[in-house]
């Protein structure tokens, strides 16, 4: 079946493979920044390898409000070559193993063609202080593998795009991203918003509602929307599964000048 998105360019981006973790530990999801514990070196681990790999582009990882045990890996791959190889590397099985000691049920993985826009990947999958990414995972008890019915779920998906990115004083890209499992067995959508509570009751409002009942009753495997608190990497590795961005010299300096100032006092005080 073919895709309704323009093939993107060879080696730049291929899919986004979605991971969801269920974690055992009831402290998380703030021991997932601490690699005191088991489940923040784990954690460490596994976005370090990822942002490692070569074959991978922007890596998110994001906490799902209302689930604080649960959280989200999310990977640009930039080509369909380089996932099956790692699939198939005793890197992924060792990560795997070390995944079982620290979740609470088994790991799923589902992995979505976006559109190859990196900014409407951003756009829909990044959150920030002040905003919230929403998920939809429209899901299928069988493949939909009818051209006729994917062309009738595009149209009418088409139709709640376009009412939320028109919202007034909620949608806060002009952007998000979409697209269909790779076995079409489910269909995801992200969107960024500005609240919570602005996003629930805009959903609640008729026409909405409407759009969204008419795509629920095709979803025959149910429809979970989830409000996600996202960090990005797309400057790879950065030494802390909390920081993005590459530390600046002048950074680096001032926080070297600060801790000698700092035991200088010590020094002194002593």
């Amino acid at each position: 079946m073919p895709s309704l998105f323009s093939p993107p360019p060879p080696g730049v981006y291929e899919y986004t493979e979605i991971i969801t973790f269920q974690f055992t530990d009831s402290s998380a999801p703030s021991s997932l920044s601490d690699e005191a514990t088991d489940v923040g070196r784990v954690w460490a681990s596994t976005l370090r390898t990822y942002l490692e790999l070569e074959q991978t582009g922007i890596v998110w990882w994001g906490l799902v409000h209302g689930s604080p045990q649960e959280a989200k890996l999310l990977i640009d791959w930039k080509s369909a070559e380089g996932r099956e190889k790692y699939e198939a590397s005793p890197q992924l099985k060792d990560l795997r193993s070390a995944w079982k000691a620290v979740t609470s049920v088994p790991v799923v993985a589902a992995v979505y063609r976006f559109p190859h826009d990196e900014v409407a990947r951003q756009a829909g999958l990044c959150s920030s202080n002040d905003t919230v990414s929403v998920l939809f995972t429209f899901s299928f008890n069988s493949p939909v593998e009818s051209s006729t019915d994917t062309e009738q779920w595009d149209v009418s998906f088409a139709q709640l795009r376009g009412a939320v990115m028109g919202s007034p004083g909620g949608v806060v890209a002009t952007k998000c991203s979409y697209g269909w499992e790779l076995n079409h067995s489910s269909y995801c959508a992200a969107f960024r918003f500005l609240k919570i509570d602005t996003f629930q009751t805009f959903l609640e409002e008729s026409e909405v509602s409407q759009l969204l009942e008419g795509l629920r009753s095709r979803a025959t495997g149910g429809v979970n929307i989830q409000f996600l608190d996202t960090r990005a990497f797309s400057h790879g590795w950065q030494g802390s599964v909390d920081r993005t961005t590459p530390e600046t010299a002048g950074t680096a300096a001032f926080i070297e000048t600060a801790q000698t100032l700092f035991k200088g006092i010590n020094t002194r005080a002593a």
